[in-house]
């Protein structure tokens, strides 16, 4: 790639009817993962790996219908913090080219009845800034899938 490589930092935050411990469980099953992970109905989202430890890879694929073609995403965990936060690597590539590198701090605290989650995203993107705005919609739409998850996972 000759182009320069462009940064965006942004930072999500939504608060949740659930304790911290349910939300960190969420991220920490993969098998949920893969249904609250996915931003629009119309992706499917697949691990090929997943080892949710520090040091851990877990490798993910995502396509929407009728797309040749899957978007891979490697994330390697940092730091994991039961039910406080997670610090993770991931880099994002389509057809064997990478299109970005970002680091993702997922930081969870008590808040009343519920909690609170912070997601911050310092993003690298080899392929221009025109990723930046997939990664808000896709982390957004991330953070809201949450809440129906957690809703369903709670329910007695």
């Amino acid at each position: 790639m000759t182009g320069r490589i462009t940064h965006e930092r942004f930072t999500l935050e939504r608060r949740y009817d659930a304790t911290p411990a349910q939300i960190f469980a969420a991220w920490k099953d993969v098998e949920g993962r893969t249904q609250w992970q996915k931003p629009a109905d119309h992706l499917h989202l697949v691990y090929d790996a997943d080892d949710f430890r520090v040091g851990g890879r877990d490798i993910s694929r995502c396509w929407a219908d009728g797309d040749a073609n899957a978007y891979e995403a490697v994330v390697v965990y940092q730091d994991i913090v039961p039910d406080r936060r997670i610090i993770m690597s991931e880099t994002v590539s389509l057809a064997g080219r990478n299109l970005s590198s970002a680091l993702a701090t997922v930081e969870i605290d008590p808040d009343g009845s519920g909690a609170r989650m912070r997601l911050t995203l310092q993003i690298a993107a080899e392929t221009g800034s025109d990723i930046f705005a997939g990664y808000r919609e896709g982390w957004g739409a991330l953070l809201e899938n949450l809440v129906s998850h957690l809703t369903r996972e709670t329910i007695p």
